[in-house]
């Protein structure tokens, strides 16, 4: 089995007999268009590396997928179905309805079939139109969908493991710690990722007039920029050559700079640094820039410069030779971002 296979077989399950598409991860059919699976792993599973979303994509391309909401499925199947989750449910005996919250089933038995409980007996006690069972669904979570399944094992054969919708098959207790801390992990990881991922729609207490006139939440917007961060540490690119000067000069040019607003203050020229502070070309601030920075200041300023114009250069020269030094799923700069750089420097 190549490694393709391998690959979409983590991920996906194909069930020929009703043409779904299951993802093994939310344990639920999702559509099988091409852009759809890609987005869903996208979204849903941020871990998942970029070069196997395409793989499952392709995969998902070549199957005959019926949208989840439209399988054809028995009302009853006599065995479960793999790749979906299996859990406690109900079944109404009047009109066949089927959920997983026995305080829905009371709601609809009242509405419905004008049940009542029975005088001076508990809901464990009473006299039930309804009955519990094992079921399962296609659809994600909270979609309804489902169908009653039936299970040869007795409930209290196997580990059951409880939650609000029910109870959940996992196998034995070891399996299903494993499984919880599994998860667990993967969603920590899903927060990490999307806490790097840039937002257009941003609070506005997060919108500075900086980031708004550069317009970097428009360009960088869907991105990792912990991974950018990451791919533009200066950690060995101070040591080479031509990248040493440059990185050398930044400091120098803005120590230059500071100098020169040291000087407007010396001329009494104040007006001026209320321009400098100004976020607008055409638009004073209302309060002037300011003198009081520090040495660690100008210098973790100058390290924030030194990274991106090391970057800059670093990416002109990979176009250049026509080389990546990075896999293509790490690599940040798109066309647009080139062009950028090229009416920077002229090229």
């Amino acid at each position: 089995m190549n490694e393709s296979a391998v690959t979409c077989n983590q991920y996906l399950l194909y069930i020929d007999e009703y043409e779904a598409l299951i993802c093994r991860q939310c344990e639920c059919a999702i559509a099988g268009a091409k852009s759809h699976v890609e987005r869903h792993f996208r979204e849903r599973h941020k871990t998942v590396a970029l070069k196997d979303r395409k793989k499952l994509a392709q995969f998902a391309d070549g199957l005959r997928v019926t949208d989840p909401r439209q399988l054809n499925v028995p009302k009853t199947l006599t065995k479960p179905i793999d790749g979906i989750r299996l859990r406690r449910g109900f079944e109404c005996e009047k009109c066949e309805l089927v959920c997983v919250s026995e305080t829905y089933m009371v709601k609809h038995s009242y509405k419905r079939h004008a049940w009542k409980m029975d005088a001076e007996a508990t809901m464990k006690t009473t006299t039930k139109v309804w009955r519990s069972c094992w079921v399962q669904t296609f659809l994600p979570h909270n979609h309804g969908g489902y169908f009653v399944v039936n299970v040869d094992d007795a409930p209290t054969e196997r580990e059951k493991q409880s939650n609000e919708d029910g109870d959940v098959w996992k196998g034995n207790i070891d399996d299903m710690i494993e499984n919880v801390l599994h998860r667990a992990a993967q969603r920590d990881e899903e927060n990490r990722i999307q806490d790097g991922i840039v937002n257009d729609n941003m609070q506005a207490v997060d919108r500075t007039p900086w980031l708004t006139r550069t317009g970097w939440l428009r360009q960088f917007e869907g991105r990792n920029m912990i991974e950018i961060t990451k791919a533009s540490l200066l950690s060995g690119k101070q040591e080479r050559g031509a990248m040493k000067e440059i990185s050398e000069s930044v400091q120098r040019v803005l120590q230059y700079c500071m100098n020169g607003v040291y000087d407007l203050n010396r001329r009494n020229w104040d007006v001026i640094r209320f321009w400098l502070n100004s976020a607008q070309m055409n638009v004073a601030d209302d309060k002037p820039f300011s003198l009081d920075k520090g040495e660690d200041t100008m210098k973790r300023y100058g390290e924030y410069w030194q990274r991106l114009a090391t970057r800059v250069v670093d990416e002109v020269e990979c176009s250049d030779q026509g080389v990546s030094r990075r896999r293509e799923e790490d690599r940040h700069v798109d066309d647009r971002s080139k062009r950028q750089i090229d009416h920077a420097f002229g090229l």
